[in-house]
């Protein structure tokens, strides 16, 4: 017996004919036993339940699950009715395609990044055979890394997506759910920019993981295609190479990317764009001296391999100067215990979670990631 799943109401419509072999949009499970019991056991094989979403999990062992593809996503009916594929893909699939606003210019900190990503772009302009591979960013909370995804969409002026992968990992049938996400971007046909944020929690399902990994083997070489560039972002992949230990293997992501705390003058680019924005009056040898006390404050917590770069994470700095707008502090001499007191208040994250820190540094070094 099998089931088969299309949201293609036009569709099921058409198939709403009088055959006892077809069952349509079934009201409850009662109605579909009811059904398969008033069948000969020879036309069981035969027997179709045609619906728009998947059996319960009462009778789900029951049948063969079957999913009809639609032709170019659009359904019958949305493309009569002329819906855009965007409202289609956030009501269908709860993708939401945003344009960011940040830029480049944003991105105080980031040079090495942004470089990169534009050595890429010129690469795939100059070679229309070049496969553009995800960039995988790992790094603590407050980084920055699902920023870089918006600021690479606002600078190429691109649509960027979010596929949720909480959102797959809690469905009925996640792998279904995966494809399906990448059946309708890959139907999208323009170029975009696609983040996988917080990818450590498809490590909860091996099988899904492991669907994962072929959907990237497979890309753009028989596979789904993709225009465009795809940004995986973690904070944790212990538990990704436990259970797949190839999943980062040379050659799978163009790029690996550790993003960990800002070097110094990364910092002082960061606290000067903080300063701009939250309409601070610092000179440059005031957040010299904010850098120190902070430096200081951290310093018996600093490991060997963050010599030279910061304790804050640029999210860490944001806060620092979003306490010193709200006292309202104008001058760095005359308030020097107060910010002091300030920083001692906010915490970094290699105080709070100093082990897990060391962990994912660790983890970084063993799958060659490139520290930034």
């Amino acid at each position: 017996m099998i089931w088969k799943i299309t949201s293609d109401i036009s569709f099921i419509i058409s198939h709403c004919q009088s055959n006892k072999n077809i069952l349509v949009l079934p009201k409850n499970d009662d109605e579909v036993i009811e059904r398969i019991r008033e069948l000969s056991s020879k036309d069981w094989k035969d027997f179709i339940v045609l619906d728009n979403k998947m059996p319960s999990s009462r009778i789900k062992s029951l049948f063969v699950i079957e999913e009809i593809e639609l032709d170019g996503f659009l359904t019958t009916q949305e493309k009569h009715y002329g819906v855009s594929l965007d409202n289609v893909l956030k009501s269908r699939l709860g993708l939401e395609i945003k344009r960011p606003k940040i830029k480049y210019s944003d991105m105080k900190g980031f040079e090495e990044v942004i470089k990169l990503l534009g050595e890429l772009d010129e690469r795939v302009k100059k070679d229309k055979h070049f496969a553009l591979k995800p960039i995988f960013l790992l790094g603590m909370a407050g980084t920055g890394k699902s920023r870089v995804a918006e600021a690479y969409a606002g600078e190429n002026d691109i649509p960027l997506i979010d596929i949720s992968i909480s959102s797959i990992a809690e469905s009925p049938s996640p792998i279904a759910k995966l494809h399906e996400n990448f059946n309708a971007i890959s139907k999208y046909k323009k170029r975009v920019c696609l983040r996988l944020d917080e990818f450590e929690q498809m490590s909860s399902n091996e099988e899904l993981l492991g669907e994962m990994l072929t959907i990237l083997n497979d890309l753009n070489k028989g596979g789904y295609d993709f225009n465009g560039m795809m940004f995986f972002t973690s904070n944790n992949i212990s538990e990704i190479t436990y259970k797949i230990p190839q999943f980062f293997r040379h050659g799978r992501f163009a790029e690996k990317l550790f993003i960990s705390f800002p070097k110094k003058d990364n910092a002082i680019a960061v606290m000067k764009y903080f300063n701009t924005l939250f309409e601070l009056s610092f000179d440059d040898n005031d957040l010299e001296k904010i850098f120190l006390l902070v430096e200081n404050a951290y310093k018996e917590h600093n490991f060997t391999w963050q010599e030279n770069r910061s304790p804050y994470t640029p999210a860490e700095y944001e806060a620092l100067f979003s306490v010193v707008k709200d006292k309202e502090i104008k001058n760095f001499n005359d308030n020097k215990s107060i910010i002091k007191q300030i920083v001692l208040d906010t915490k970094p994250l290699l105080v709070t979670a100093q082990e897990g820190v060391q962990k994912m540094y660790q983890k970084a070094i063993e799958q060659d990631f490139r520290t930034i």
